[in-house]
């Protein structure tokens, strides 16, 4: 099962055996993932004991945004979570902060980006 908090279209998930692989004959314990996206290949491999530490980035500044607000202010991003409600206009709400990522910071971009992927058809935010 995809372990991605994000529904992440073109996702590198089913290339996780063939990475397991390589991962397990080079004696990797970090595994480093520039363009990580949903995350899904590299949390599998943490998950599963594969390797002993991921490291993430994105090129996407939103995406850097959802995985920053979630690793460095995870109690703030659950209570967004909880306190907010799943509706068309909070949805216009968040579209305007993705279209407007200059005027807030990174955890109401990153609550943004995880709003519209979840809410969004196929995950698709753009």
């Amino acid at each position: 099962m995809n372990p991605s908090p994000l529904r992440y279209p073109g996702g590198k998930y089913k290339l996780y055996k063939y990475i397991k692989k390589l991962v397990q004959e080079n004696n990797c314990e970090t595994y480093i993932e520039p363009f990580c996206g949903g995350a899904a290949l590299a949390l599998e491999l943490l998950f599963n004991g594969v390797v002993k530490q991921i490291i993430i980035n994105d090129y996407d500044y939103t995406i850097f945004c959802f995985w920053d607000s979630i690793l460095n202010r995870t109690d703030e991003f659950i209570n967004k979570i909880w306190e907010t409600d799943v509706s068309m206009e909070e949805w216009y709400r968040q579209k305007q902060i993705r279209e407007n990522v200059d005027d807030f910071d990174r955890l109401e971009v990153g609550f943004s980006t995880f709003f519209l992927n979840r809410t969004n058809r196929s995950g698709i935010i753009d």
